[in-house]
């Protein structure tokens, strides 16, 4: 791990809310954010709860979704499950092609679980055409 003091989350959203775009939060999120989270876990629920709020800022939002990318069979499902539904009737294509991607990656680790999930959701064409492209 990268050596985190549990106060760098104040630096890590402000780095992602400061002129973000898809590239950068991309490789942030699922680098720096997630090894954040696994060096401090307790602070997920506090951080992520205040970052998946509806109208804070998608860049959050798809952090939210992203973190997880190289947790695999660490993968907290029933999180990312919850943040999918949440963000399913956002019509930005940020967050619909993270949801694709983020399933698309569990996927890999329980191809059964992200199909049985998907199955009956009304994801987007972006998120749906990610999330199946290995199951």
């Amino acid at each position: 791990f990268l050596e985190y003091k549990e106060e760098d989350y104040i630096k890590i959203e402000d780095f992602i809310t400061t002129k973000p775009w898809w590239d950068t939060v991309d490789v942030f999120a699922s680098n720096i954010v997630g090894t954040y989270f696994q060096a401090y876990p307790e602070m997920i629920h506090p951080i992520i709860t205040e970052w998946r709020q509806s109208g804070k800022n998608m860049w959050l939002n798809r952090t939210c979704l992203l973190f997880q990318l190289r947790y695999k069979d660490e993968t907290d499902f029933d999180l990312l499950k919850g943040l999918v539904v949440q963000y399913l009737e956002v019509d930005e294509f940020f967050i619909q092609k993270a949801i694709g991607w983020s399933l698309r990656h569990y996927s890999r680790t329980d191809p059964n679980a992200v199909r049985e999930f998907v199955k009956d959701l009304d994801l987007s064409p972006v998120a749906r055409r990610e999330a199946t492209k290995y199951i």
